[in-house]
C-alpha cells in the first residue's frame, strides 16, 4: 500500500501576512485587556531578541505568556482569539497560501499547521482552513484559568523538524513526496524533512540556504481580504 503524502505549513508570515500573537496583543490592548506598559515591555523584549540576540526564544516566549495571560479566564480568551482571527487575521491570509492548501487537498494530501504560536490562536486557522491537524504551544490551565505557563513543547526551530518526523510515523507519511512551507531560517528543520521544501517570502538567511540547497522560493503578496471565508473546498 502506498504511503500518504502531506503538506506542512508554518503560520506567521507564511499562511498569514502577520505575526498572529502581535496582532492579538494589539487586540487585547484595544479591548483594555492588556496594559499599555506591559505591551511596550513585550515589544522591547522581542526587539532585543530579534536584533540584539539577547536570550533564547523559548525563554522569551514563556516570559511573554506569563506577563500577558497569567490568571486570565481560559474560555473568555479563547473566544477573544477566535474573534480576533475572524476580524483581523483571516483577511490577511495570503491568497497564494489558500491556493496551495486547496491544491494539496485536491491531491489528497494531508494538511498540517506547525507553529510556535499558542494553540488558541492556531486552532481557528486549523478549523477555517480545514486542516487535518495543527501543532502549537499549549496554555496550561487550572480550574478554567490560564496559569501563565506553557504546557509541553514550543514548536520552534528543531522542534518543528521533530514533530514532522513524529507526524510522519503516526500517519504513515512519505516525507520524500511531501511538502513544507516556511518563511524563516528557524523553519529550516521542518523544510529539510520533506522532499519538496518551499521558502515563502524568505528572510535573507533562509533565502541564502534555499538557494544553496536548491529549494523552491516563492513570493506571496496577495491577501484574501473579504474573500477569506471562501475557498475551493471539497
Amino acid at each position: 500500500m502506498n504511503k500518504s503524502e502531506a503538506a506542512f505549513f508554518d503560520l506567521d508570515h507564511t499562511i498569514v501576512a502577520e505575526s498572529t500573537e502581535t496582532v492579538f496583543g494589539k487586540y487585547l490592548l484595544q479591548s483594555k485587556k492588556l496594559r499599555t506598559i506591559v505591551f511596550i515591555r513585550i515589544i522591547l523584549s522581542q526587539l532585543q531578541y530579534q536584533f540584539l540576540h539577547k536570550g533564547d526564544y523559548n525563554s522569551l516566549k514563556r516570559h511573554i505568556i506569563r506577563a500577558v495571560f497569567k490568571d486570565a479566564p481560559a474560555e473568555e480568551y479563547a473566544k477573544l482569539y477566535e474573534k480576533c482571527c475572524r476580524e483581523k487575521l483571516f483577511p490577511k491570509i495570503y491568497s497564494e497560501a489558500q491556493a496551495a492548501i486547496d491544491y494539496h487537498r485536491l491531491q489528497r494530501r494531508k494538511l498540517f499547521i506547525i507553529s510556535a504560536a499558542m494553540n488558541q490562536g492556531v486552532a481557528p486557522f486549523g478549523k477555517h482552513l480545514q486542516c487535518d491537524g495543527y501543532y502549537a504551544a499549549k496554555f496550561e490551565t487550572c480550574n478554567g484559568v490560564l496559569t501563565g505557563e506553557i504546557e509541553g513543547t514550543i514548536f520552534h526551530g528543531r522542534a518543528k523538524g521533530d514533530i514532522v518526523q513524529k507526524i510522519a510515523k503516526e500517519f504513515d507519511l512519505d516525507l520524500a513526496q511531501s511538502y513544507a512551507y516556511g518563511n524563516h531560517i528557524n523553519d529550516k528543520y521542518m523544510l529539510a524533512c520533506t522532499g519538496h521544501p518551499v521558502a515563502v517570502n524568505p528572510e535573507q538567511n533562509l533565502r541564502r540556504l534555499a538557494m544553496k540547497r536548491g529549494w523552491k522560493i516563492e513570493r506571496w503578496n496577495h491577501l484574501m481580504g473579504h474573500h477569506a471565508g471562501k475557498s475551493n473546498r471539497l
